[in-house]
């Protein structure tokens, strides 16, 4: 008989794996919580340290037994557990040293920056400038908000949505203010364990590397995660919505589905588009509707409203967050935003009508065709991913204004590269193309033989959990890869195609690799194993240039501005703007918490008189150009020169070089007679 030692050695031991199994489960469930738990604290208007730190621990404990099912507690299912978690942290801290310091709003990670910044001092989400509209209401040729700041009222609306401004700041209330920075790395970490989760699912325990390190060491996720963009965030919110509807279809679990649902839900907390990652979902259930038995259908009813009520509920928030703290933003892509509503209504639609009617007949019938029905199915998907790249050779798309700001940033870049002038280019037809830059050709190329391939096996072994992943990654691959709808510059409209496309590519890639190498001798599975392994993941590390491997984007800028921020203290600011000097109103509004307006272009001592005397108290005035300020002196000294690195975007290659550029601030006083004085750091208060 055991003794009591080895009895409670086993239990620590079964306790142990257990917990090591379910960690790549419970981590991207843990993001998630934080994400709707700080998203819904931030609209109650209760987003504060003593709030939304202990109803984030409630939420976690309240849904700790919220965790999926269905993976093997054993020797590999731990190993590869512990591995994924691991590796995933390892890559957070490797890049930790080059993330960006993105402190100025001229690109997404600026502004989504600042945000979160501000929402970490101060718990709201708009920005109040009654100071700076009075100031522009009394004085002609001042602006109080510029760029990706609007104004509503007496606030200011920092463009897009909060939940991942939310994110950040919560992370910042623990680690110091550099999270809001490096933070994205922490959310990257969490997707690539979730893509872990997911692929463990799909493809055995050790296989689900592949996609896992292809996906890690490719320039999209690296750069994305380096600073804060909303994709690596909206991959983990897709990727645990997916891992918990397969685990509520597969067991039958409500909860579970409900968990998917409100995953799925939240990524329109977190991107304006956001709602479409939610089509899959309607139009997964839609096919089950069509394809179970009448028994089966209660039951499915269901899980459609276990699935549908959370997702519309995230997706009312969304609107909800978009319409209180980004209306110029929302109104702005209403039409983008319609499109998506439509797309969503009509899969809501479609779902409720298959639901509700009780087929008898088509079911049978569907059941009885499963082989040809599924081959068709699997040609259509071959034939659509052939007929998508072969686009390049055929067509040449124009879906841009070209006197939009999006076509003049087209024109230029054109120009640039010595391409034909055309601002109405989209250069749709070139995304599959893309994506073999990064990936390569076999990668991809096996991503959509993957795809037919799972498509064949979902119908002919009427797999639910199989269907709802190519329900989520088959229409938003098509829809995205079809018309990009991004300013078309590399890396920035690889945006489009993180979320989903990428990982649904490279697990089918995986997929089809699994199969081909467990059909033959073992050294002809182990050649195909090996050989193809090589094949996904070198060309993805090849994408790489050398010098942007380390290259920290906006380096620089965060010395600059603790200098500039020390010497302003409270007093309020003249930001004197023109076109080709850095975007610093919101950095100096909104890092320095001052009171900022701006100028666009040579600036008079008379209209800096008339501001100086409407404040009443000093004012400061920046730039980075010398001759749009009114000086005191003839020659003044620059308050700091910063040289700062840029990828440098490209349309018809991978980027491979940074743009380094200096700058020069400078840094005055304005006098009572509208001239500025100019300070230097020597003369800082």
């Amino acid at each position: 008989m055991p003794d009591a030692a080895t009895i409670t050695g086993s239990r620590v031991g079964r306790c142990f794996r257990r917990a090591a199994v379910s960690l790549p489960d419970r981590l991207p469930l843990v993001m998630l919580w934080i994400t709707v738990t700080a998203a819904v604290m931030l609209l109650l208007g209760l987003f504060r340290p003593a709030v939304v730190l202990p109803a984030i621990a409630v939420v976690v404990a309240a849904t700790w037994r919220l965790t999926p099912r269905g993976v093997a507690v054993d020797a590999r299912g731990v190993t590869g557990s512990l591995l994924a978690v691991v590796g995933a942290a390892t890559w957070a801290v490797v890049n930790l040293p080059w993330a960006s310091r993105y402190v100025l709003a001229g690109r997404d990670p600026g502004f989504l920056t600042l945000s979160a910044h501000w929402l970490a001092h101060h718990g709201t989400a708009t920005v109040p400038v009654q100071e700076g509209m009075a100031i522009a209401a009394a004085v002609e040729g001042v602006k109080p908000a510029s760029g990706p700041f609007g104004p509503a009222g007496d606030v200011l609306h920092i463009q897009g949505a909060k939940a991942l401004p939310g994110v950040l700041a919560t992370g910042s209330w623990l680690l110091g203010d550099r999270f809001v920075l490096a933070g994205n790395l922490v959310v990257g970490a969490v997707g690539l364990i979730a893509l872990y989760a997911l692929g463990r699912r799909v493809i055995g325990p050790f296989w689900a590397f592949l996609p896992v390190t292809a996906l890690a060491v490719s320039v999209p996720m690296v750069v994305f995660s380096r600073a804060a963009y909303t994709e690596p965030l909206t991959l983990a919110l897709v990727l645990v919505s997916l891992i918990a509807g397969w685990d509520g279809l597969a067991n039958r679990r409500l909860a579970m589905l409900a968990v998917s649902g409100t995953a799925a839900g939240a990524t329109a907390m977190v991107r304006i588009d956001g709602m479409v990652y939610a089509v899959g979902l309607f139009a997964g259930l839609a096919v089950l509707g069509m394809a179970v038995r009448p028994a089966s259908r209660p039951w499915l009813r269901r899980a459609g409203l276990a699935v549908g009520l959370p997702a519309l509920a995230g997706i009312a928030l969304g609107w909800t967050d978009l319409r209180l703290n980004s209306l110029f933003y929302y109104a702005a892509l209403r039409t983008q935003s319609a499109a998506a509503s439509v797309g969503l209504v009509v899969s809501i639609a479609v779902a409720v009508v298959v639901l509700s009617v009780p087929l008898r007949r088509l079911p049978l019938w569907l059941t009885g065709r499963r082989r040809p029905i599924a081959i068709t199915a699997a040609v259509v998907v071959g034939a659509a991913s052939v007929f998508l790249a072969s686009r390049p050779l055929w067509l040449t798309t124009h879906h841009v204004d070209p006197e939009s700001g999006y076509g003049l940033v087209i024109s230029a870049l054109q120009e640039r590269e010595n391409l034909p002038i055309d601002g109405s280019r989209s250069y749709d037809e070139m995304s599959v193309t893309w994506l073999t830059w990064y990936y390569g050709i076999p990668a991809i190329t096996l991503g959509f033989a993957g795809l037919a391939m799972l498509t064949y096996w979902t119908i002919r072994r009427r797999d639910t959990r199989l269907l709802l992943l190519l329900a989520v990654v088959g229409p938003i691959t098509l829809i995205y890869l079809w018309q990009v709808s991004i300013t078309p510059d590399q890396v920035w409209a690889m945006r489009r195609f993180l979320p989903v496309t990428i990982p649904g590519l490279l697990l089918a890639a995986a997929s089809a690799l699994h199969w081909a190498s467990s059909h033959g001798p073992r050294w002809v599975n182990r050649t195909i194993a090996i050989v193809g392994t090589v094949a996904i993941v070198a060309p993805t590390v090849g994408a790489w240039s050398p010098q942007l491997v380390t290259t920290v984007e906006q380096s620089g800028r965060l010395g600059e501005l603790s200098t500039v921020c020390s010497a302003l203290g409270d007093d309020p600011v003249v930001f004197i703007a023109a076109p080709d000097v850095p975007p610093y109103f919101g950095t100096l509004l909104i890092w320095c918490d001052v009171p900022t307006v701006e100028t666009v272009g040579h600036t008079s001592p008379e209209l800096l008189r008339a501001v100086a005397r409407e404040w009443d108290r000093p004012v400061r005035v920046v730039s980075f150009r010398s001759d749009l300020v009114p000086w005191a002196v003839p020659a003044p000294q620059p308050w700091s020169v910063t040289t700062s690195s840029q990828w440098t975007p490209a349309l018809s290659h991978l980027p491979v070089e940074a743009d380094v550029t200096t700058s020069t601030l400078f840094l005055g006083m304005i006098e009572p007679s509208g001239y500025v004085v100019p300070l230097t750091p020597a003369q800082a208060p």
